[in-house]
């Protein structure tokens, strides 16, 4: 099947010897576009091509069953036992993860990076340009 997000491009760029080079290049895919209709979706030809069944998806939908009827099993008592641990594990992750990247080489100076912006740069349009096309990804609406 063909992918909807081909497009064609006028590229010019100068190479080591200085030179300007300038091409057409034709059927360039987007990455992200790319991933989604071939990798995760597998989009095939049309709705008359209904295509399989994915086993990575098969097999992660079975152990979502499996969590799920584990949790009922025991009844409602049991249930909120889960309810704690599943409220704050991600909590016990992040801070593992915090303390990973606080002892990083470099951290200090991504952390000082963070904390003091340069406000000068709020007057290039291609920050904003680029704040704006993270908040279309953000809401879905970039695919």
């Amino acid at each position: 099947s063909t992918s909807s997000s081909s497009q064609a491009y006028f590229c010019e760029f100068v190479n080591n010897a200085n030179n300007t080079v300038k091409l057409f290049v034709k059927n360039v895919t987007d990455p992200v576009g790319e991933f989604w209709e071939k990798k995760a979706l597998e989009q095939t030809g049309g709705i008359d091509e209904p295509g399989g069944l994915k086993t990575e998806l098969v097999i992660t939908l079975g152990i979502a069953w499996v969590i799920c009827y584990f949790c009922i099993w025991k009844g409602v008592k049991w249930t909120g036992k889960v309810v704690y641990f599943t409220a704050l594990f991600p909590y016990f992750l992040l801070t593992i993860l915090f303390i990973r990247g606080v002892t990083l080489d470099g951290a200090s100076q991504g952390l000082e990076y963070y904390l003091k912006p340069d406000f000068s740069r709020l007057q290039d349009s291609s920050v904003w340009i680029d704040a704006a096309t993270q908040i279309f990804f953000s809401y879905g609406l970039g695919l």
